[in-house]
């Protein structure tokens, strides 16, 4: 009994401590939001081509990190954190994105 507390308040340290790390990591391969926002207005596509690569990169490596902080643990909540941090990071990514989108802002009107 003692061991499966301690695995599961283990396997919630690690969750935290990978789930933490999500944005660091997309950090380093993306811009700020500002920045893919602003910059997709100018060049939609290049911008979309680099932003996506940089979202796949992330996501494989936090992905990566989930998955050793889940093998550590013995648990599944460090992954599923991981994952959930990083649908979310991507998510705002790709609304930022659409912001430069040329089919949508022709239609959208602002004013």
């Amino acid at each position: 009994m003692a061991d499966a507390i301690e695995r599961s308040v283990l396997g919630v340290a690690l969750a935290l401590v990978a789930a933490t790390e999500v944005p660091a990591v997309f950090s380093v391969f993306v811009p700020s939001l500002y920045d893919v926002s602003d910059a997709s207005k100018n060049n939609y596509d290049e911008t979309c081509r680099w932003v996506r690569r940089g979202e796949t990169n992330a996501f494989a490596l936090s992905i990566a990190i989930g998955t050793s902080a889940s093998l550590l643990s013995k648990s599944w909540l460090p992954l599923l954190g991981t994952l959930m941090i990083s649908g979310f990071i991507v998510y705002h990514y790709e609304a930022a994105l659409k912001t430069g989108d040329p089919a949508i802002t022709e239609v959208r009107d602002d004013t």
